[in-house]
């Protein structure tokens, strides 16, 4: 097996940009997340898929997109969702009065 100098989870994370800044303990929570998702990830992974970089890669890819994107997805739009609603009413409030 291919061994790395660093976690994959780690070097995505470094690739991300945030476009609000976390709080240390926002932080630490997201990577102790990470860290669990990562570890089931890998026992659903096949270990020959894992042998090289590309199939890292690839393989990374397809469980997130399968997995973590789409729950993540559903999550900010119903965020998204309420907000919206939550800046209606208030509006709806206003215009009464």
């Amino acid at each position: 097996m291919l061994k790395l100098r660093q976690p994959w989870n780690k070097i995505l994370m470094r690739s991300i940009q945030f476009t609000k800044a976390m709080t240390p303990e926002q932080e630490q929570a997201l990577q102790e997340h990470v860290q669990a998702i990562a570890k089931i990830l890998y026992k659903a992974t096949p270990p020959e898929q894992l042998t090289t970089l590309g199939g890292i890669e690839q393989a990374v890819r397809e469980q997130m997109q399968k997995h973590v994107m789409p729950e993540v997805g559903v999550f900010l739009l119903q965020r998204q969702q309420e907000r919206q609603q939550d800046a209606h009413a208030r509006l709806k409030v206003s215009s009464e009065n």
